[in-house]
């Protein structure tokens, strides 16, 4: 504001505060009353001074700008001083000074600049989505912090300031619809829109760039693995061992389940496989003994005097054309009877069979009693091994 004597402004549309200093003031004086006067607009304010100045709010006055009008201030019950009001258009609380002596009233802004004074009620501060206001409403004094996460701003015509390597800048063109979880800005060649990406729109990938995870079946070639096959060393597999004891034709690897935790896959020589590498691998084979006795004695007949291998008796059968025998399956080696057959010419077999594993170099025998004119008598005797 101006520093106009005589003249006091005040605001149309905020709080005046006038500061009214009695310039014959002295310390130790007693404090006076101080009363501002303006008839035309309705104000008739005292205060006390405190140090000989006294301080008078006046509100916001009804009047128009640059109105002129009388006012009087008066010290205690003197003569009043004569003084002018001019009116004002402010949007903010001021304060203006007036040096008051015994005939003259001069108004000048105070030492501080007539910036203002008083107390703020409240203020409080919003912003927009992606900043963050810290501090609580100003009751008083205080600061209100604003701060933020985004990277970069997109201004209303385009521009853009995104942190760091700006490859956004100068966007042209950004059409956005209602965004889902994952999605990305895409430039179309036309418009920049927000899309979910499909497989189609993954770039090619260096295999370097897979670092974790395990490929599936379908996702490997089969020629991928095969074009290695002849350059593979059955050596460099963790569970072969084949270095000795195989590499002519007819050779054979097998597993050494003997050897415990330890087993590998091992060389075996041809010639000296044997049944036994197999015990637990081939199926069992089924095979049978068969005797034709045109006419039987009571007597024992040897079926086999040295068994190859080990084998278990699975069905033992006898028949003849006519006449009758008893016939038994014995064990000769471990004396034990396998079964026995009442022979007739209808031919069957034996109910039970009992001590039917027979070991490897054991003899076998069909021992034949109560013959009755037996003729042709067939017998079977079925095992695997």
């Amino acid at each position: 504001m101006a520093c106009t004597p005589t003249r006091i402004e005040l605001s149309n549309s905020a709080t005046t505060t006038v500061q009214v200093t009695v310039a014959s003031w002295e310390s130790g004086d007693p404090e006076l009353t101080v009363t501002l006067e303006v008839d035309g607009l309705s104000i008739d304010e005292t205060a006390a001074t405190s140090s000989g100045v006294a301080t008078i709010a006046i509100a916001a006055v009804s009047a128009s700008n640059n109105a002129i009008f009388d006012a009087t201030i008066q010290i205690n019950s003197n003569r009043p001083a004569t003084a002018e009001v001019l009116v004002t258009e402010t949007n903010v609380a001021q304060a203006v000074g007036i040096t008051i002596d015994d005939s003259t009233v001069t108004y000048c802004a105070p030492s501080a600049g007539g910036g203002g004074s008083g107390t703020v009620t409240s203020v409080a501060m919003t912003v927009p989505a992606g900043f963050t206001v810290s501090g609580s409403p100003i009751t008083t004094s205080g600061t209100l912090a604003v701060s933020t996460t985004l990277d970069g701003i997109l201004v209303g015509n385009g521009a853009g300031t995104i942190a760091g390597d700006a490859a956004l800048n100068d966007l042209d063109g950004v059409v956005i619809s209602l965004p889902v979880a994952k999605q990305v800005l895409y430039y179309n060649g036309t418009d920049w829109r927000n899309v979910s990406l499909t497989s189609g729109d993954i770039p090619s990938l260096d295999a370097s760039k897979i670092t974790s995870g395990t490929f599936d079946d379908a996702r490997i070639a089969e020629s991928n693995v095969t074009q290695y096959a002849s350059s593979i060393d059955l050596n460099d597999l963790g569970d072969v061992n084949i270095a000795t004891g195989a590499g002519n034709d007819g050779d054979l690897i097998t597993y050494d389940h003997a050897a415990g935790a330890g087993a590998k896959f091992k060389g075996v020589a041809r010639s000296s496989i044997g049944l036994s590498e197999f015990d637990n691998d081939l199926p069992a084979v089924q095979d049978s003994y068969l005797m034709l006795i045109e006419a039987p004695s009571d007597k024992t007949y040897i079926i086999d005097g040295r068994v190859a291998a080990a084998r278990t008796v699975t069905n033992f059968y006898a028949k003849t054309s006519s006449g009758t025998c008893t016939a038994t399956l014995k064990n000769v080696t471990d004396t034990t009877t396998i079964g026995t057959i009442s022979v007739t010419s209808t031919g069957g077999s034996a109910g039970s069979l009992s001590n039917t594993a027979v070991t490897e170099n054991e003899r076998l025998s069909i021992e034949i009693s109560s013959n009755s004119s037996a003729a042709d008598l067939e017998i079977v005797v079925e095992f695997t091994q």
